[in-house]
């Protein structure tokens, strides 16, 4: 299971938490835009509570089974500027066989 924990930060970015019981760690991937080109997801930063992906950035998660998923930020709405109403929209891709590898699904 991979809860997610989001709150504010602007319509260009999100802060994402490892608070949810399910959650070990998070990372923010910094050096690669698509979850397929991630090779290990144990070389990330995951020194933090939070992070705050922008659009189009992917944010890494640990369960505590020791699984990793992917989230790719797509949209962030805020009525807190303009929206109607608050929503994140993202991809995501966990890995099922329990590598840190997602170019291999």
């Amino acid at each position: 299971m991979f809860e997610l924990k989001f709150s504010k930060a602007s319509d260009q970015s999100i802060h994402v938490y490892n608070d949810p019981p399910s959650i070990l760690t998070i990372a923010l991937v910094k050096d690669v835009s698509k979850i397929e080109l991630i090779t290990d997801a144990r070389n990330y930063d995951t020194s933090s509570r939070t992070r705050s992906p922008a659009i189009n950035q992917i944010v890494l998660l640990q369960n505590r089974n020791g699984f990793y998923a992917a989230i790719k930020i797509r949209s962030i709405k805020d009525d807190s500027r303009g929206a109607l109403s608050d929503e994140v929209t993202f991809e995501y891709m966990i890995q099922m066989n329990g590598s840190p590898d997602f170019t291999n699904k």
